[in-house]
């Protein structure tokens, strides 16, 4: 391989690596959530754009527990026993960490579903044990790191009611075109460079 090209595709390859390291990480707090508490939740758009919406069962807006509050509660506090939120951010993809959990009075069993153009990535189920003392949340980790587009946390709780908060996402960059172009020509101006100083050794 002549050295130009071989310039030409370390430029391209460094700029996929820089592209893979981009990304833009949130947590979605729901410092921003409006209504008094016990309000049902009805969808909310938090930080970075991220879009939050009830799918399945009852969630509600809390006000007085959370790390630190506001924050989502379901179960038979807020009229039924399992809640589903659904996480989105348009047509891009995001990966997902984590989020706290609470389950008060009772364990709740939760769900992660990561899903990407219709077909599930990843699932991840278990159990957050129930606190019978003061209230707190658990944070439960994502062993699943996959780029997704939507996102789905169930839990149903055998308790009082179950907590959400702190849902940790990053949103996959995808840099401008002009971005790429840059890099690359800076890489092919730096290999020229070096071939020149060779040539002239």
């Amino acid at each position: 391989m002549t050295r130009p090209n071989l310039c030409v595709r370390r430029a391209f390859v460094a700029s996929l690596a820089f592209a893979a390291t981009q990304a833009m990480a949130v947590v979605l707090t729901f410092d921003t959530l409006p209504g008094a508490n016990g309000d049902p939740f009805g969808g909310h758009t938090e930080a970075g754009g991220f879009e939050m919406a009830t799918v399945a069962g009852d969630l509600c807006v809390g006000m007085l527990f959370g790390n630190p509050v506001p924050s989502l509660f379901g179960g038979a506090a807020c009229g039924s026993a399992s809640g589903t939120i659904e996480v989105s951010h348009g047509v891009a993809l995001f990966s997902f960490a984590g989020a706290d959990l609470a389950a008060n009075k009772g364990a709740a069993d939760y769900t992660f579903i990561g899903m990407k153009l219709g077909a599930t990535v990843f699932s991840q189920a278990g159990v957050v044990a129930g606190r019978f003392g003061p209230f707190g949340f658990d944070t439960v980790a994502n062993v699943d790191a996959s780029l997704i587009d939507f996102l789905l946390i169930s839990l149903t709780g055998f308790g009082t009611s179950y907590n959400i908060d702190n849902i940790d996402v990053a949103l996959a960059a995808v840099p401008e075109p002009s971005t790429y172009t840059l890099l690359a020509l800076g890489m092919v101006a730096l290999c020229v460079g070096a071939r020149r100083r060779q040539s002239h050794a």
